[in-house]
């Protein structure tokens, strides 16, 4: 099968392509790599939802519309053999194990923002899974319409939807390390940091460097293992400091109404000394989160130097 030329009805060979990625050294390269599509929808007054595990249900009903249109085996948990495959089994079904035995992300999120009195909702798809963007942009819509279950958020009908927003990244502006004493990573919502062993703050890191790596080869890429050594050991040199993290614990119900816990932090982390390279990964987890269950919202954040002068606090 041809790759896809930007005409409609060519994709590429998903499998062969993940199979198969680039090696980069310079994570600049990957920055420079980097694409997303975002489709975000503004629901009337419904800024109350944000932390009402609103992402669980915009999950489940996402994947419930894709469903609909899906080949009875993506539907089974198989393969899908339609060519190219359905878009329930590349934004559902887990493609590919890493060499490490990590699963491959998925190649999407879900996340929320305030707006005033509205809530802004959006999902995102990564890389070369942008060519099934229309089909993932539509069954957020309908899965809210249709499925999502509003009456458990204590809401009698949908929200209004008040507008869409289709956005297009491409390429990332990696920020300079001069005149940064130390750089703040933000979180705007909760990071699941369950199973996290010694230190949050290096966890957070590994997992975005690793997060990262798992996306590259939904552009065509990873980065090499001498790289990722160099990246690991420049988060061990790094002076991280955990105080702005809060402890905190996130809801998620499944679709039996069994509710799960995710152990999560709230907060910031002040990173000193000099990132370097690790600048490149961390402007790439900025726009696909860090940590479990981002497919729900949870892990953004903001990345921010703070001057050497600055001696405030870093959360304010």
């Amino acid at each position: 099968m041809a790759e896809y030329d930007g005409s409609v009805g060519w994709f590429f060979p998903v499998q062969e392509f993940l199979d198969e990625p680039r090696l980069i050294r310079d994570p600049a390269e990957l920055a420079g790599l980097w694409r997303d599509r975002t489709a975000t929808y503004l629901l009337r007054g419904a800024a109350g939802l944000e932390k009402a595990g609103l992402g669980g249900h915009l999950r489940r009903s996402f994947l419930g519309a894709l469903a609909r249109g899906a080949s009875p085996q993506a539907r089974e948990g198989r393969p899908c053999p339609w060519d190219p495959p359905c878009a329930f089994d590349l934004f559902c079904r887990e493609q590919m194990r890493t060499p490490q035995g990590e699963g491959l992300p998925k190649p999407y999120l879900i996340f929320m923002e305030a707006a005033g009195k509205d809530l802004r909702v959006s999902v995102r798809v990564f890389g070369r899974a942008a060519m099934w963007f229309p089909a993932a942009a539509e069954a957020f819509c309908a899965g809210m319409q249709e499925i999502l279950p509003w009456r458990r958020l204590g809401l009698r009908t949908m929200p209004d939807i008040a507008g869409r927003v289709l956005s297009h990244s491409a390429g990332l502006n990696v920020p300079a390390a001069g005149g940064a004493g130390e750089w703040i990573m933000e979180f705007l919502s909760p990071v699941d940091i369950s199973g996290v062993r010694g230190p949050a703050g290096r966890s957070l890191l590994s997992r975005a460097l690793r997060r990262v790596n798992g996306l590259a080869r939904w552009h065509g890429a990873i980065l090499s293992p001498e790289t990722t050594r160099a990246l690991t050991n420049g988060i061990d040199a790094l002076s991280l400091d955990e105080r702005g993290l809060r402890p905190g614990r996130y809801l998620s119900p499944n679709r039996h109404g069994q509710k799960r816990a995710h152990q999560t932090r709230a907060g910031y982390l002040r990173i000193g000394g000099n990132p370097g390279p690790l600048l490149a990964v961390l402007a790439a987890a900025e726009r696909c989160h860090v940590g479990r269950a981002t497919v729900e919202g949870l892990g953004r954040f903001r990345l921010r130097p703070l001057p050497a002068h600055d001696s405030g606090t870093a959360g304010s």
